[in-house]
């Protein structure tokens, strides 16, 4: 017989009521893992076609991760799935080609999928009441 007074085991996956301030294994933590991976390759992603495109699949990631965890709504995922493959398709037609109007066009498509990004975050953040992840 339990009481009041006993103690359950917490299962981290599970939220804890509004105490739920990071939840393991959702987009937060593909968001979290993409900035210390994009961080620590930086670097290496700086020359080869290979490593630029590897940075824009994790650059992608992040943005979509990013807006996903800051919305549960379901046209802001697809909208930023869209984005997302748009910009790493450019990346790569842009990395054959080097064509100045695919690459104005990735550049208008990459600060789009920034600005997209940055206020689906702001408006989450600067809404009221307390924030919460979603």
């Amino acid at each position: 017989m339990l009481n009041d007074t006993d103690t359950k085991p917490l299962d981290p996956a599970e939220p804890q009521g509004d105490s739920e301030v990071f939840r393991f294994g959702g987009f937060g933590t593909v968001l979290l893992i993409s900035l210390f991976v994009f961080i620590g390759l930086y670097p290496l992603m700086l020359g080869a076609i290979a490593g630029r495109i590897a940075g824009g699949i994790i650059l992608a990631a992040i943005l979509v991760s990013g807006a996903i965890t800051a919305s549960r709504s379901r046209t802001h995922r697809i909208v930023g799935i869209v984005l997302a493959i748009l910009t790493v398709g450019l990346q790569v037609e842009w990395l054959e080609s080097h064509s100045r109007i695919i690459e104005a066009t990735y550049m208008a498509v990459l600060a789009i999928f920034f600005l997209y990004t940055a206020l689906i975050i702001f408006r989450h953040v600067l809404s009221f009441g307390p924030v919460y992840p979603q």
